[in-house]
């Protein structure tokens, strides 16, 4: 398994965020939410707003809120650009709560 690996870039327009060797990335595909493993077919995807989940390759799991963006996926390389992501433990819960009373 360890030769399994994808390597994964995520960059938000005021910041990258995440680059480096993980085992798989779930995202909030625009039409569903699907995982990308090794060896996954080539695919561009437009994604919505929801949770990105990233399994790292020591066995620790991260989950960012993202809202939109494309994924892009050739040769076992995968490059998210995201409007927006944040890591669980980045989220100000009162901002997303006024930002969800806002409609």
């Amino acid at each position: 398994m360890d030769n399994k690996k994808l390597h994964l870039e995520i960059v938000t327009p005021s910041r990258p965020i995440l680059d480096e060797e993980v085992v798989s990335v779930s995202v909030p595909g625009e039409l569903g939410g699907f995982q990308v493993l090794y060896n996954h077919a080539p695919i561009l995807s437009t994604l919505s707003i929801g949770v990105m989940k990233i399994q790292f390759t020591d066995g620790s799991a991260k989950r960012y809120a993202v809202s939109g963006g494309t994924i892009d996926v050739q040769h076992n390389h995968v490059v998210v650009l995201a409007e927006s992501a944040e890591s669980e433990d980045e989220i100000d819960v009162d901002r997303a709560k006024a930002a969800l009373e806002r409609g």
